[in-house]
C-alpha cells in the first residue's frame, strides 16, 4: 500500500501543463519522491518519474515541461 506524505502541484512555465510532485512511502519501505505532468490538451499523464531518493528541482521541472 501506498501512502502519499506531501503532495504539491504548480503550473508549467508555458502554463499549459500542471505538476505534480509527491512525497510517498511504500509499506516497509523509505520515503521516495515523484513527479508527473498533466498537460491540459491531452486526457492522459505524462513525464513521469519514480522512486527519486531526492525531491526534484521545482524550477528545472518548470522550465522543462
Amino acid at each position: 500500500m501506498t501512502t502519499i506524505i506531501k503532495r504539491e502541484e504548480f503550473r508549467n512555465a508555458k502554463n499549459d501543463a500542471t505538476i505534480v510532485i509527491e512525497q510517498y512511502v511504500d509499506k516497509g519501505s523509505v520515503p521516495m519522491w515523484r513527479y508527473f505532468v498533466k498537460y491540459d490538451s491531452f486526457m492522459f499523464t505524462s513525464g513521469c518519474s519514480d522512486g527519486l531518493w531526492t525531491k526534484p528541482s521545482k524550477k528545472w521541472l518548470r522550465e522543462r515541461f
